[in-house]
């Protein structure tokens, strides 16, 4: 609605009147119906305060610049800030076990006749004021100069030579120990390298057949035989159907 919109002066001259329709009074107070200035930034069509209005946050102090200029030490707190102390029941509980309570009855009227506030630990310890010596220093203390003699006879150097020997010598260790130190066994590792010995497997058999005995009757009468035998069956192969070639025998070309 019109009446929603912050007033400005910037007039009809920026408004988009030949694109939006008849100039009217909304123009002036609506964001979205103003065009841009060049070389300036947008406005939210609101209007400044009058000159007599002070910017930024109001300041409530009490004394101002003198209680600024004094640095009040900030642990000193005003009475009025405590909060309001509790009952210690824990303590009352234990009262109440010295005047021979035992049961709820008992214990309300006896909270309720007696009373133990917590102490208050804030103000229970004595607050030392900080006191800081004029003359004290703060930062961190200088080293301790260089002898000259060590200067001109380049101790340093040879300090640094040595220093790079022992960590070379020590890196040297290290590697040797890491090459020399075998692996942890692990459980994978054992498994892998143990290979499971394969039981025979084994059937339950009655008494009577669990003895090793060679069948009484056998299909050929001698190993003459045998061998003719198995020696017809692998030229007949060939020509009967079947994997083994036991099956009927083909008829016509063999594939």
């Amino acid at each position: 609605m019109p009446g929603c919109f912050p007033r400005n002066c910037r007039g009809w001259e920026n408004s988009a009147t030949n694109l939006l329709g008849d100039k009217r009074k909304e123009m002036t107070n609506n964001v979205l119906h103003q065009r841009p200035i060049l070389g300036r930034p947008n406005t939210h069509c609101r209007t400044l305060p009058s000159k007599s209005f002070t910017y930024g946050m109001k300041n409530v102090v009490k004394d101002g610049v003198a209680q600024a200029m004094c640095w009040p030490d900030e642990r000193i707190h005003n009475n009025t800030d405590r909060a309001e102390l509790t009952s210690d029941f824990l303590a009352l509980n234990c009262e109440s076990v010295k005047f021979g309570v035992t049961n709820c009855r008992e214990l309300a009227h006896f909270r309720a006749t007696h009373d133990i506030k917590r102490k208050d630990l804030s103000h229970s310890m004595k607050e030392k004021p900080h006191t800081t010596d004029c003359n004290f220093v703060h930062g961190i203390t200088n080293r301790s100069s260089t002898p000259m003699n060590e200067i001109l006879a380049h101790k340093y150097q040879t300090d640094w030579i040595e220093a790079q020997l022992r960590k070379a010598s020590k890196a040297q260790k290290d590697k040797k120990h890491l090459q020399s130190a075998a692996p942890a066994e692990t459980k994978t590792s054992l498994l892998r390298s143990t290979k499971p010995t394969t039981k025979a497997e084994s059937f339950w058999k009655l008494p009577q057949f669990a003895t090793k005995e060679h069948g009484g009757i056998n299909t050929f009468r001698d190993e003459r035989c045998r061998k003719m035998a198995y020696k017809v069956y692998y030229a007949e192969r060939p020509a009967r159907f079947g994997i083994h070639g036991q099956g009927i025998c083909r008829t016509g070309a063999i594939v």
